[in-house]
């Protein structure tokens, strides 16, 4: 079955516009606030007034010095960005106010084939929401890169590490919640309507008994678990074997994901980070 590509805008180029030698610009892509794969307005999300003093000895203060800036973003729904820093000095009875020169940023369409590698996990996190079937498309070392990003983000931006070779004695992803270990085994399945089976999560109890994980949780992309399987992961924790294992199939890491996914930062937010300084 052939999948779509992921679109992404995360690169970026400074060639928004260029002067005309006529102390005005010509703009590529069109004007900011247009986007060019569109033909429509965009929409500003971020804006800002900000200044830079030059804060030498106050009593000899030149405010021909003073920097003031307006930086602003605007976004379009296809993921288009666009990023303008401008301003101008400060002034005095002799000296006018100068124009400083502009700065521009914007993204660059990216396409990810889903099963990439290199694919970057906030363009897939962002997505498998409007399209969760490609979950079962990505490669397992993206899948086990996707569920650490989004289970750390779950528990409170704790620690999340890939463990990520083999022979890893059946832990896929170790997160660490205020101290306390908890380990992940994640299984991305072609076919969602097979049931996760009871012999891998045997497995998955005995890994964690003998690496001394007392919490546990199996992430499978799985619409359901057999019934022996949810048997005996309650079982496990009714005799005392681990403190807890809780069985995650597909729908509810889909709820996880669109819990959490809102507090990924845009693509063009380190950029304004950089320009505010």
């Amino acid at each position: 079955m052939s999948v779509q590509p992921i679109k992404y805008f995360d690169a970026v180029s400074e060639n928004r516009a260029l002067p005309d030698g006529r102390g005005s610009y010509e703009w590529l892509y069109g004007k900011v606030g247009h986007c060019p794969h569109c033909d429509a307005c965009t929409r500003v999300v971020f804006s800002k007034d900000f200044s830079k003093y030059f804060d030498d000895d106050p009593r000899y203060h030149d405010p021909c010095l003073d920097e003031y800036y307006q930086l602003r973003v605007w976004t379009c729904d296809c993921g288009w960005w666009d990023i303008l820093r401008e301003g101008n000095t400060g002034h005095d009875s002799i000296d006018p106010s100068f124009e400083l020169a502009r700065i521009w940023r914007h993204g660059i369409l990216k396409l990810f084939d889903v099963a990439d590698p290199h694919l970057p996990i906030t363009a897939l996190r962002s997505e498998l929401r409007n399209r969760s079937e490609i979950l079962h498309h990505i490669h397992h070392r993206t899948m086990e890169d996707l569920v650490a990003g989004v289970f750390s983000d779950f528990f409170g931006k704790c620690k999340a590490t890939v463990c990520g070779c083999s022979g890893d004695g059946g832990i896929d992803v170790i997160i660490v919640e205020k101290e306390k270990p908890i380990a992940l085994q994640i299984k991305r399945r072609i076919d969602p309507k097979k049931a996760e089976p009871v012999s891998l999560i045997r497995e998955f109890l005995t890994a964690m008994q003998l690496s001394n994980f007392a919490v546990g949780l199996y992430v499978t992309t799985a619409d359901k678990f057999s019934r022996s399987a949810t048997q005996t992961a309650k079982l496990a924790v009714d005799k005392g074997l681990v403190q807890s294992i809780e069985l995650i199939n597909k729908a509810r890491f889909l709820a996880i994901l669109d819990e959490t996914t809102h507090s990924a930062a845009e693509p063009w937010r380190h950029f304004v980070d950089e320009l505010l300084k």
